[in-house]
């Protein structure tokens, strides 16, 4: 099976894409840490929104990325 530059770079930034989703939900994940452990309960609400936001944003990079890599396997 031989593919193309095209197709090799569409692998790449699909994987990419999907690293990038998972590090930035990581990394949000430690950041609101303190927040959803505090005793108001306005910073916790502030935490698990702004987590939820981030794993929101993290899931669609990683579909966009397992797509393209999926279209770059099949193609």
């Amino acid at each position: 099976m031989r593919h193309t530059p095209e197709e090799y770079g569409a692998y790449w930034a699909g994987a990419a894409r999907m690293a990038i989703g998972v590090v930035l939900v990581l990394l949000v994940y430690h950041g609101v840490e303190p927040l959803t452990g505090h005793r108001e309960w306005a910073a916790q609400g502030l935490g698990w929104v702004v987590l939820a936001l981030a794993v929101f944003v993290g899931s669609f990079l990683v579909a966009l990325g397992l797509a393209r890599i999926i279209r770059a396997a099949a193609a």
